[in-house]
């Protein structure tokens, strides 16, 4: 038999299993276990963060709000919660993003990540968080914390030989990388998301830190001066 609560009055997670309990103490983890945090996303997500990007790395972290769970002296298991914003309307709703999920596999099947998701729950409720949104590598698990679908993820591959050439333009093309990355993107960008739903609020260091990473954008534009001296333009980005 398998039963899970949550101590009201800390907000800690207690697991009874298989007639005792398990106390596990989550901790909002500081800049001393960055690194530490850094290492298990690596190990559980597949990926290597070249050690001259590591500093930037961890001062991105610091605008994270980072749970943990450690056994003994080693971190077990994290979740991030990073505060952001989404476009409903003509309103922006304060959205919790829940990413790095992530635990050890000496250490799975112990109840971290239910206990980390009902605590982060908790900390977004407390922060006003409207919305909480999130990339799931199982639907059906967190769907039983409150998260839905709401929306689909199409992809379109073209061959090459489907397209057909079109009439000459007069605009021009410019490659924009994080270190010249064009306000105007971000223009056009808001002016889609107005009309569309649950769309994010990105700021320039969203765009910078989260978009581009080591590709280019390959921006085609056509500007085009109205009489209130508004820039219109239409875009092509490929990365």
């Amino acid at each position: 038999m398998f039963l899970e609560g949550i101590l009201a009055s800390t907000g800690e997670f207690i697991r009874l299993y298989k007639g005792g309990w398990i106390y596990l103490d989550i901790k909002v983890l500081s800049e001393e276990h960055f690194l530490e945090s850094m290492n298990l996303s690596m190990y559980a997500f597949q990926y290597k963060v070249p050690e001259s990007d590591i500093p930037k790395r961890l001062e991105t972290l610091k605008k994270h709000r980072l749970l943990g769970i450690f056994e003994g002296e080693e971190l077990a298991s994290k979740l991030h919660i990073l505060s952001l914003n989404v476009k409903l309307g003509q309103q922006d709703w304060k959205m919790g993003g829940i990413a790095g999920v992530a635990t050890y596999p000496e250490h799975r099947r112990k109840g971290h990540v239910n206990a980390l998701m009902r605590r982060a729950l908790e900390d977004m409720n407390q922060s006003g968080n409207i919305v909480s949104f999130l990339h799931p590598f199982q639907i059906d698990f967190y769907r039983r914390f409150g998260w839905e679908i709401i929306s689909d993820n199409r992809k379109i591959t073209i061959e090459k030989i489907d397209l057909k050439p079109v009439e000459r333009q007069s605009g021009t093309i410019k490659r924009h990388t994080e270190k010249n990355h064009s306000l105007d993107i971000e223009r056009v960008y808001e002016g889609y998301a107005a009309m569309h739903s649950a769309m994010l609020a990105r700021d320039s260091e969203w765009w910078r830190t989260s978009i581009y990473g080591e590709q280019t954008a390959a921006v085609f534009m056509i500007r085009k001066m109205k009489r209130q001296d508004t820039c219109y333009m239409r875009l092509k980005i490929m990365l």
